[in-house]
């Protein structure tokens, strides 16, 4: 982990032509009505990221992007079910997530039609009830039987397949894609809606990784403004909340661990925690967003590394070394699991946009910088399970796992979220190199220009290229490791204001 007692900041601004920018692609309105969220604080897609952060994306987009979805197994287990692998179906999801936003970046027109011919082959799959599944018929979730469906990860890849589909229409507008997940919703809905079974039934770790599939039915909610499916999410946090074995806010609330509610299974329980807090920001009822805000500060304060990974332990109460353990098992030979620090860094920007407080984006960038990134394998291609520190050997793989799925996600999420605005300020998040247009914070042209060698050294130097004298208020993160921020403006030391958020803030001219 780099550690820099402070940071410094040369900041220029330039006056330069207007020059005519492209928007990013405009979704066509169609007869759904999509809730509106406003959020305290919201990313601004950059136009270009350089530096470590970069390169890592480009090794992502050009090694391993193509390679997997092109690989017959993203799709064999729906076309020919039943799959080879009980999670096979999860992968599809998470590459349509993670080459979607990819292609936003980029608008590479080759990930582009890799895309349109996914999607197409997926929705083609869908039966006639809704279900989109690598399971044979006795296993499916809404077989009632639980010798065929009780431990399927059915209910789990559906959760990947809402997520996937949806993220990919909000950037590239399908209403096939959407409408094919109103029909798993509405299966999903007749399978565990009130009345039906408790979808905490199913599935492992008393039911959490069935429980994962609240994110999803929220996403869908907010896509398509269905009332049930709102209900049906609100349901789903009544079995969790009167499962025994989970009760995540309760739990949360009554002081108790996260290595409690579903044996503290480390991914899955931080990705039901998404789904409580998309809930909240629908219905901004504080009792979803609690459990939340003190799980995070639990797992912050005694589940992390100093490197800002979410570590795990094989315990005898749990068995399983992708866990959360009482923190009296700390051991700097813990392990953290992938998919848990992708989960991390999802969770701390989902909080950073409900909030805008810079505490929520500083833990993100800690985790990226040093379990994610150290996860991924230079040649671009292979990825590592789990991470440690001082690891002799990191075993990076070719393989498609769960793991290797999740790692390229946090990426290009976290890519989105280096700049953004909360109300009329600008939020710089990171001072990884990036060039990020103004436009949805002035209205016109110009962008911010971020350069320099972080996180390897302790100074950034940021210019404003617009086309005309305008009133900017920045608010400055201060990153995990630095202790101070130092600010120049041509020279001149400022003297920035603390906001309640934790930022740095400099109004001028």
């Amino acid at each position: 982990m780099l550690h820099h007692p402070s940071l410094s900041l040369l900041l220029g601004f330039v006056v330069v032509a207007a020059t005519r920018q492209c928007d990013p692609q405009a979704r066509a309105a169609d007869a759904a009505n999509p809730v509106r969220i406003t959020d305290q604080a919201v990313p601004l897609p950059p136009e270009s990221i350089g530096g470590l952060l970069g390169d890592r994306l480009q090794l992502w987009r050009q090694h391993r992007l193509e390679r997997v979805g092109t690989d017959p197994f993203l799709l064999e287990g729906f076309q020919s079910p039943p799959g080879s692998h009980p999670w096979q179906g999860e992968h599809v999801g998470k590459w349509l997530h993670a080459a979607t936003l990819a292609y936003a970046a980029t608008h590479d027109e080759r990930i582009g039609a890799l895309l349109r011919k996914t999607v197409k082959q997926l929705v083609d799959a869908q039966q006639a009830n809704g279900y989109l599944g690598t399971y044979a018929p006795a296993k499916r979730f809404f077989n009632p039987d639980d010798r065929g469906a009780k431990w399927s990860w059915d209910v789990w890849t559906h959760r990947y397949l809402l997520y996937g589909l949806l993220v990919y229409d909000r950037h590239c507008h399908d209403p096939e894609a959407v409408n094919a997940c109103v029909r798993m919703g509405d299966l999903l809905y007749d399978s565990f809606g009130p009345g039906r079974r408790d979808v905490t039934e199913l599935g492992t770790r008393h039911g959490l990784s069935s429980a994962v599939l609240l994110e999803s039915i929220m996403m869908l909610y907010e896509r398509t403004g269905t009332p049930r499916f709102l209900q049906f999410a609100q349901h789903i946090v009544e079995c969790i909340e009167h499962n025994p074995h989970l009760r995540l806010g309760a739990a949360m609330r009554g002081g108790e661990d996260v290595s409690v509610p579903g044996d503290g299974k480390a991914y899955q329980l931080m990705a039901t925690l998404l789904g409580y807090g998309e809930l909240y920001r629908c219905t901004r009822r504080r009792e979803y967003l609690e459990p939340v805000l003190i799980a995070w500060e639990k797992i912050r304060a005694e589940h992390l590394y100093v490197t800002g990974g979410p570590w795990s332990f094989k315990s005898d109460e749990t068995k399983n070394p992708e866990c959360f353990a009482p923190p009296s098992f700390f051991h700097p030979t813990n392990c953290v699991e992938t998919c848990s620090t992708t989960t991390w860094i999802q969770l701390s920007l989902l909080l950073w946009r409900i909030t805008g407080e810079t505490r929520f984006a500083r833990e993100a960038e800690r985790a990226l910088l040093n379990h994610l990134i150290g996860a991924q394998s230079p040649n671009g291609n292979d990825w590592a399970y789990f991470t440690m520190l001082n690891q002799p050997d990191r075993g990076y793989r070719d393989d498609i796992t769960c793991c290797a799925s999740s790692g390229p996600r946090a990426l290009e999420l976290f890519a989105r979220h280096l700049v953004g605005k909360a109300g009329d300020a600008l939020v710089v998040n990171s001072y990884l190199p990036v060039s990020c247009p103004l436009k949805p914070l002035t209205g016109g042209p110009g962008k911010i220009i971020v350069k320099g060698n972080y996180p390897f050294a302790s100074a950034a130097t940021v210019r404003f290229d617009i086309p005309g004298p305008v009133e900017l208020t920045v608010d400055w993160g201060l990153p995990c490791g630095a202790e101070s921020i130092e600010i120049k403006v041509d020279g001149k030391r400022q003297t920035p204001r603390k906001t309640e958020t934790g930022y740095y803030r400099l109004a001028r001219k």
